[in-house]
């Protein structure tokens, strides 16, 4: 799955890829503009995040997983658009994503339905420099939804793309469920926790 997904992420301007301690990568992924990063050191899911995006050097970020894959088309459609500048008043840049036979991710985005529910996909692309301003990724769970939250209430501008930019493979399990099940109890125990972590910021 990462080669597919990585091998789908051409038309990006820099690709950074983050490996765990633990974790070794195919030298013929490594190539061709791609640079992996890591220091040896097993970092948490949100601390990899924070730590891969810290890498990069571009404006905006695209943050993905290895389980997802982008379609290419779309996604060098809504690059194309970014840098020719038709996205400047913008914080972030989302869009729909392809989600078994149907998409799934919101036309625009407000604060109060926010705060209901999650709305965006996590790899929407974003202004690094409001990334770094706002703390990064700040919960284990959930970290994007969490993001975009904090986004909103900082009064950060979100503008929509409309094709669908990637496929997201829903895994039950996969780390974002296996996380949820085990450290905070189910999706009510995790919302809360994220309403308290944006609340307090």
């Amino acid at each position: 799955m990462l080669e597919q997904c990585v091998k789908s992420a051409s038309m990006f301007d820099e690709v950074v890829l983050y490996t765990d301690g633990q974790t070794r990568v195919d030298i013929t992924i490594a190539n061709n503009g791609i640079r992996v990063v890591g220091d040896g050191r097993s970092r948490s899911i949100v601390e990899g995040f924070n730590y891969a995006v810290e890498k990069t050097t571009s404006e905006w970020v695209c943050p993905f997983c290895d389980d997802d894959y982008f379609n290419e088309a779309n996604m060098g459609e809504c690059l194309d658009r970014i840098r020719a500048g038709n996205y400047d008043d913008a914080d972030v840049v989302h869009s729909q994503v392809f989600v078994g036979s149907g998409s799934w991710g919101e036309t625009s985005v407000d604060y109060g339905t926010l705060r209901q529910r999650d709305q965006l996909p996590h790899g929407s692309i974003f202004r690094k420099a409001v990334f770094d301003e706002l703390g990064g990724y700040q919960t284990e769970c959930y970290s994007d939804w969490d993001l975009w939250l904090r986004f909103a209430k900082a009064g950060k501008i979100f503008r929509y793309f409309e094709k669908p930019t990637y496929h997201f493979r829903a895994n039950r399990q996969g780390c974002m469920t296996q996380v949820h099940k085990a450290r905070f109890g189910g999706h009510g125990e995790m919302h809360r926790i994220i309403l308290e972590n944006v609340d307090k910021s």
